[in-house]
């Protein structure tokens, strides 16, 4: 008998079913499939954005992507979370202005 464990005639991985599933789901060219698609599902933008599937939904509900329904299915537009980026990177660099060039010109004491 091997040392891998056994059960019911299946060998276990050491990934959960949940992960197991999530890989599945996103696949070996998720971010290329993506890149030709107009629109994605809420869990394919939280695999491109990095982020939880709860922060992503948040996304969706405060209305900073544009989202639509077919059926049951939640879809966003790539453009909306390409200006999502944009927009947050904008902010971001706003936050971040050098301070350096302030201290600079301030007189020096002696």
């Amino acid at each position: 008998m091997s040392s891998s464990i056994v059960s019911k005639g299946k060998r276990r991985t050491g990934a959960s079913r949940h992960m197991r599933r999530r890989m599945r789901h996103i696949g070996l060219f998720a971010h290329a499939k993506a890149a030709d698609a107009r629109a994605v599902t809420v869990n394919r933008m939280a695999d491109l954005l990095s982020v939880g599937l709860s922060a992503a939904w948040r996304l969706v509900s405060a209305g900073q992507v544009e989202s639509f329904h077919i059926g049951r299915r939640c879809l966003v537009t790539v453009a909306s979370i390409d200006a999502l980026i944009v927009r947050r990177t904008a902010e971001d660099a706003q936050r971040r202005k050098p301070v350096r060039a302030a201290a600079a010109s301030a007189p020096v004491a002696e």
